[in-house]
């Protein structure tokens, strides 16, 4: 079950054992990702998590856009690369799709975290302190450009179903309160938090819209700072949406702890449906850059085989190319015109040896053994009666 953590826990411990020769490399942190490469075996990928939902009967797939093919999903696992919300474009379309079905989820997990600084300490945590100088050095860097890059985190954006906080201290979660809290050992979780998704209050409400606090339920905070918390509107027919505050639990590399796993589980708990199997119910992981997904109203058109897609892979294309261009001056080279001058052999009508092959030719075409061995032996028998005058 757990055979991707295991590759995650066996390199670290490679690369604690090999020391700095291995970091020549680089290491594969490609944020939200649950396939392709990069992505897949990223520390900020969603692999794992992708896997324990696949582990309960799901049907799993990835999607890179806000289209009508998510209306045939039944539950949205959105890991967005951005730090700022969601449009209200993209608000509209993900709640006519939750008041469109029973029963269906959006799962929106916060931006603000990097697993790569913590892939560094752990890994230095294992060398002497001659050899960890360097992967301190690295962490440092990954420190600061997370601090760099997450200034794109607006403070006090309303949203609805939440509001960003991005100016707040930093926050190592030791306690942990809410229903989602039960059975997992606060001393040993790793959560993170930087700026805070919030659920708003009544003077974060813009004076157009209507504030309606039922609409919020806090499932797991620590004193008093939210982590994972539900949103829901009357009219949606049991659907949802969970705010996650940011991937410090649910990606590649946080899910090597057994207590984050235990949240993962609980996340996966909540996607299900009292009356409908997980075989029949599809969960997309939405895989989105820093620009944020356009709303389409058509999805990509797939056209049809040619057989020409081969020629725009790399490298296969290359080296297809190649292999077209030396066919084509094969067969020119065999053409009459373009080809070598040849001279053809003479045939003289006095070569006795041409008579012989032409009468051997049509007595092969008569099919008939009996008669080729009598000609062979009236042939023999002139020959001595020739050779003897």
């Amino acid at each position: 079950m757990y055979d991707r953590l295991i590759r995650l826990v066996l390199s670290l411990a490679l690369i604690s054992a090999a020391g700095l020769g291995c970091f020549n490399q680089t290491l594969d942190t490609e944020y939200g990702r649950r396939r392709g490469f990069p992505g897949r075996e990223s520390v900020n990928g969603t692999a794992v998590l992708s896997h324990f939902v696949e582990q309960e009967g799901y049907r799993v797939s990835s999607w890179n856009r806000i289209s009508p093919k998510l209306n045939r999903a039944d539950v949205i696992i959105w890991v967005p690369d951005s730090f700022c919300p969601p449009t209200q474009a993209q608000r509209d379309f993900i709640e006519n799709w939750l008041q469109e079905g029973d029963g269906r989820t959006l799962v929106y997990v916060g931006r603000d975290y990097d697993a790569e600084p913590v892939y560094w300490a752990e890994v230095a945590a294992g060398l002497p302190p001659s050899d960890a100088e360097e992967l301190q050095s690295r962490e440092r860097d990954s420190r600061l450009h997370h601090a760099l890059i997450r200034e794109d985190m607006p403070e006090n954006m309303y949203c609805e179903w939440f509001v960003t906080r991005g100016k707040r201290p930093c926050l190592s979660v030791d306690t942990l309160e809410g229903p989602w809290s039960r059975a997992v050992d606060a001393a040993k979780v790793a959560i993170e938090l930087h700026g805070r998704l919030e659920f708003p209050d009544e003077s974060d409400v813009p004076q157009e819209e209507q504030y309606n606090p039922s609409h919020y339920e806090e499932l797991l905070t620590s004193r008093g700072d939210l982590i994972v918390g539900r949103f829901q509107k009357s009219h949606w027919p049991k659907s949802q949406v969970i705010v996650i505050c940011n991937g410090s639990f649910l990606l590649n590399m946080p899910l090597v702890n057994p207590e984050h796993r235990k949240l993962a589980y609980r996340l996966v708990g909540e996607i299900s449906h009292d009356r409908v199997a997980a075989s029949d119910r599809r969960v997309v992981f939405l895989e989105t850059n820093d620009s944020g997904p356009d709303v389409h109203d058509e999805d990509p058109q797939i056209l049809a085989r040619t057989g020409f897609e081969a020629f725009t892979a790399w490298p296969l294309g290359f080296i297809l190319l190649h292999l077209f261009v030396l066919g084509l001056v094969f067969c020119l080279s065999r053409f009459p015109i373009f080809g070598p001058p040849r001279s053809p052999e003479s045939e003289t009508a006095s070569d006795f040896g041409i008579h012989v092959a032409a009468l051997g030719d049509l007595i092969k075409r008569t099919g008939n053994s009996g008669y080729a061995k009598a000609q062979i032996m009236q042939y023999q028998q002139i020959t001595k009666r020739e050779g003897a005058s």
